[in-house]
């Protein structure tokens, strides 16, 4: 049964060891240029244009209207954090898939499906791998600096493509 469920409680685990690194740090005042966004120059073209001919489009539009809906530090940070999150399942479906793809049989040629042992093999290390894009001190100026959304949104897209 703990088999069955593991991808999922890894899932969890890694929300969880997210959350508490960047939990206690929501309220923390903007930064950088931050200021600049939010001074209201182009705003309303950002709160309107999600797919506009403008760089940071789709970015910038997430930003305006997380503002303009909810409003707040605690909010964008939130968002930033799911979207982070997001790019982290990423990270683990790809590692696992490639994992998966490049197990060898004996007689030397791929094994498709894999056992089950190749498969937990793969899984731990998909999960490790996750973990550690989570969690990497690095990630930290991703998810805390708002305007820095726009490097989040490129590596989802690049990580789903």
């Amino acid at each position: 049964m703990l088999r069955r469920y593991a991808p999922l409680l890894g899932a969890c685990a890694i929300v969880v060891l997210a959350g508490g690194l960047y939990g206690p740090f929501l309220h923390n005042p903007r930064m950088f240029d931050d200021w600049t966004f939010f001074s209201g120059q182009n705003f309303a073209y950002y709160a309107t244009h999600p797919l506009g001919l403008v760089l940071r489009a789709p970015a910038m539009f997430s930003l305006a209207v997380t503002e303009v809906l909810v409003g707040g530090m605690v909010a964008h940070r939130l968002v930033n954090l799911a979207f982070h999150l997001a790019c982290t399942f990423a990270v683990y479906k790809l590692a696992y898939e490639l994992l998966r793809a490049s197990v060898v049989s004996p007689g030397g040629a791929a094994d498709a499906g894999g056992g089950a042992d190749e498969n937990a093999r793969a899984r731990t290390a998909a999960f490790a791998s996750a973990t550690v894009f989570a969690i990497h001190p690095v990630a930290v100026y991703g998810v805390g600096y708002l305007m820095q959304r726009t490097i989040i949104f490129a590596t989802l897209f690049s990580i789903l493509s």
